[in-house]
């Protein structure tokens, strides 16, 4: 549930980001994608908290090896988009699996809460500019759109960390302005995405406990049901619907239960 004060806070972070970077000629010009920006920043704007290093936890006590045996290999240090006191900020605007790594060190060699913001373009236009001045030759409505349910096959990839009391994960679902650039030949396939700039922030969705994840088991399900049963109900496709099905499983709220005729079944717990 988001406040209309958290709305409000988002619309000043992309103002004042975008008149700074305006000074700075426009669209692109900073080295981080603006979305990721606008989002560190709405998190914490204090700059000083952004891209902190970490260094990987050390005991003092002995591990019995001698220095022949000790590993060479340096200890991997990660970078924190924003560490503020006792909490980490990861902001991944794309895929989830890139972070597993770090999710497993933040979690192991650190003592620090961990949020992973995730946006999701909900509502979006795309814009196709001209790759020599920058213009805008037209504008529209795409008819890709994020939903919600798109971060249960996402999380797949970071499901040993699911149910760890130091782990949090937040959506957050936005109308949003996609520009692409335009090649010399015709045709919209033609584009390469360039930037993503957030109009407004519509709402935040966390998936934390178990009780977040239940508007995702569809109503009209019934027990004993398929993967191909959850898949058609949910919206998932393909793949997608055995990493959802599978997160469902982790977070206790499906189980496996015998067969439906060849195929595997669930039931709702």
């Amino acid at each position: 549930m988001i406040r209309e004060s958290d709305k409000i806070r988002f619309e000043r972070v992309c103002r004042d980001i975008l008149l700074a970077d305006r000074e700075r000629e426009g669209i692109g010009t900073l080295n981080e994608k603006k979305l990721h920006t606008m989002l560190k920043f709405f998190v914490c704007d204090d700059k000083n908290c952004h891209e902190i290093k970490l260094e990987p936890f050390i005991s003092d006590e002995p591990d019995g090896s001698s220095e022949e045996t000790k590993p060479t290999k340096r200890p991997r240090n990660f970078v924190a988009d924003v560490l503020c006191d006792c909490d980490i900020f990861e902001i991944q605007t794309g895929h989830l699996y890139p972070l597993k790594d770090k999710i497993q060190f933040y979690l192991e060699q650190t003592e620090y809460n961990v949020t992973i913001i995730h946006p999701l373009a909900v509502k979006k236009w795309v814009n196709y500019m001209s790759p020599t001045d920058g213009t805008v030759s037209r504008r529209v409505t795409s008819p890709k759109k994020e939903h919600p349910r798109d971060m249960l096959p996402e999380l797949y990839s970071l499901i040993d960390f699911l149910g760890n009391r130091r782990l949090r994960v937040r959506a957050l679902l936005f109308e949003v302005e996609e520009f692409r650039l335009q090649s010399g030949r015709r045709g919209r396939r033609s584009t390469t995405k360039y930037e993503r700039i957030p109009t407004a922030l519509l709402d935040m969705i966390d998936f934390n406990t178990p009780a977040d994840y239940l508007d995702y088991i569809p109503e009209e399900l019934t027990s004993p049901f398929t993967a191909a049963e959850f898949g058609k109900a949910a919206g998932y496709r393909g793949i997608d619907t055995y990493s959802a099905l599978k997160v469902l499983v982790k977070m206790g709220l499906v189980r496996e239960d015998g067969k439906k005729g060849r195929a595997a079944a669930y039931k709702i717990v």
